[in-house]
């Protein structure tokens, strides 16, 4: 979620972070200097991109929790049925994206 400055400006992240241990991204706003929550609720997060308008976050620990976490950064919106885990996708940590195909580096 992006933070609004005082006069309701939208404010982009200077840097986004992923925390394992607290299960999150932050971000970091030079404009004011604060590092917040940007998505929260995520296991393990890892590997993180932004291409074009989404925000990519690869997350999960087990075939079933394994994911990678889309999310529309003009509306907020998550994309849940993006990449699902399953006996393709173990612990996705890292990823990248090339002619419109993505590829996906997991346990296996």
């Amino acid at each position: 979620k992006n933070k609004k400055s005082a006069d309701d400006d939208v404010l982009d992240p200077l840097l986004l972070i992923g925390n394992t241990r607290a299960a999150n991204v932050v971000a970091y706003y030079e404009e004011d200097g604060t590092l917040e929550e940007f998505v929260g609720g995520l296991e393990n997060p890892d590997h993180i991109q932004i291409v074009g308008h989404y925000l990519y976050i690869s997350v999960g620990s087990s075939p079933e929790t394994s994911t990678i976490y889309r999310q529309n950064l003009k509306t907020g919106e998550v994309d849940a049925d993006f990449l699902k885990g399953g006996p393709a996708i173990h612990r996705p940590y890292g990823y990248d994206f090339d002619d419109g195909i993505l590829y996906v580096a997991s346990f296996l």
